[in-house]
């Protein structure tokens, strides 16, 4: 009876380990993202970009560029217009929200510096680690320091300190329109969860997606809730506004605790590639 061998061929334990690893789903940009909010916006773009170009012509610029520079131009626009409207309506939640909208335009930008270095061929993984670490750093951050205000304001809605009155309702009427207009993109986020559970050779991490369509579900019916609580009801605009604000800065962070562990994906991924290329040389 012939012996079984010890061990496989090196030839054969290397394609097994390069299977493992192609095997390994890859993290997306969106999972590196504060919500998923851009995503419906970046397919959308995408596919027109897709349909302007021929099947012959080779752009610099691809159609996943050209998604990645309308998305971060448009939720720049936005989510500037909305921490203006934020200060003039005294609202602390529509001001949270700004944070997420404003980091993932600030993801998404360095996200074109990363396709653009895919596109030449050159090793990108170390450049999205970057992007990822600075906007989840950005994200934490802000949300923290925004809620000082909000928890000072809770305070004195309990009488914990002292609460200054005289200041200006918050103006459910602004709230309102930007809560509604939130709930229109997370529509369009959902369309682009369906299409991407669709779509081929996607690599968005499903459960990461629902997620953050989730939460920016919430964040955005947390806003109207408290806009029409405000419209029709006699409670203290402040004080719910600040109740509201802890909510949607509580989804925030939880987002970013998902995102941190996709950060750890992709460095090991970043280190296997590593090894992977030093083995070859």
């Amino acid at each position: 009876m012939q012996a079984m061998p010890d061990r496989l061929p090196e030839s054969e334990g290397s394609s097994h380990g390069e299977s493992t690893m192609s095997h390994e789903p890859e993290v997306a940009n969106v999972d590196l993202a504060a919500s998923y909010r851009p995503e419906g916006v970046v397919m959308l773009t995408e596919a027109l970009a897709e349909e302007d170009s021929g099947p012959k012509k080779k752009r610099h610029l691809t159609p996943n560029i050209q998604a990645l520079m309308v998305t971060a131009f448009l939720f720049t626009t936005i989510t500037v217009a909305q921490v203006a409207a934020a200060r003039i309506a005294n609202s602390q939640a529509l001001l949270m929200d700004c944070i997420s909208m404003g980091v993932d335009a600030l993801t998404y930008m360095g996200n074109i510096w990363v396709e653009c270095r895919k596109q030449d061929g050159a090793p990108h993984e170390g450049s999205q680690v970057i992007v990822c670490l600075i906007s989840l750093s950005c994200l934490i951050y802000f949300t923290w320091d925004a809620s000082q205000e909000s928890l000072e304001t809770i305070g004195g809605c309990k009488g914990l300190t002292a609460y200054d009155k005289s200041g200006d309702d918050v103006n459910g009427k602004i709230t309102l329109a930007f809560g509604a207009g939130g709930v229109v993109f997370d529509v369009l986020s959902l369309w682009a969860f369906c299409r991407s559970r669709r779509k081929e050779g996607h690599t968005v991490n499903m459960f990461t997606a629902l997620l953050h369509v989730g939460a920016d579900f919430l964040r955005s019916v947390s806003t109207v809730a408290m806009s029409l609580l405000i419209l029709v009801t006699k409670f203290d605009s402040t004080c719910l506004d600040a109740y509201t604000s802890l909510g949607i800065g509580a989804s925030i962070v939880a987002g970013a605790l998902f995102g941190f562990v996709n950060l750890g994906t992709l460095v090991r991924q970043w280190a296997r590639k590593i090894r992977s290329r030093t083995t070859e040389e």
